[in-house]
């Protein structure tokens, strides 16, 4: 049985993620960090889902260091399939549900590759609610 969209659930998160997105850039001005708004949100997001983890000062990647880490290994059709289901669980049951089910995986590459497809669909949501304006 699939799970049932929780619209204020949804809606809560993206409310927590934009009051976070919005300390996290006021605190990065204040430290004269310049870092693209997306590469941000990836970093809150991650803070986000995993409270624990200690801050680490957000570095963007260049195209050369994704590249490399594209080469290194590729996302296999079954992980692609994983990551949409985990995702649409993202969406009905929130981020911290979605990102536990992955870490039962024990993969930390699949994590990872999941972790920025949530950053990026979250970001796609915030900016089509018109909530953050694109860079």
């Amino acid at each position: 049985m699939s799970p049932s969209p929780n619209p204020e659930a949804f809606h809560q998160e993206i409310a927590d993620l934009e009051a976070k997105l919005a300390a996290k850039k006021q605190e990065l001005t204040r430290s004269g960090i310049e870092t693209p708004e997306k590469a941000v949100f990836k970093q809150v997001l991650r803070e986000h889902v995993s409270p624990g983890e200690q801050a680490r000062v957000v570095v963007p990647t260049t195209s050369t260091t994704s590249t490399i880490q594209q080469t290194t290994q590729s996302v296999t059709p079954a992980q692609q399939q994983k990551a949409n289901l985990l995702i649409a669980h993202a969406f009905t049951k929130g981020l911290v549900s979605a990102i536990d089910e992955a870490k039962k995986s024990n993969d930390p590459y699949f994590i990872d590759l999941l972790h920025d497809r949530l950053a990026d669909e979250y970001y796609q949501k915030l900016l089509a609610a018109r909530k953050i304006q694109p860079e």
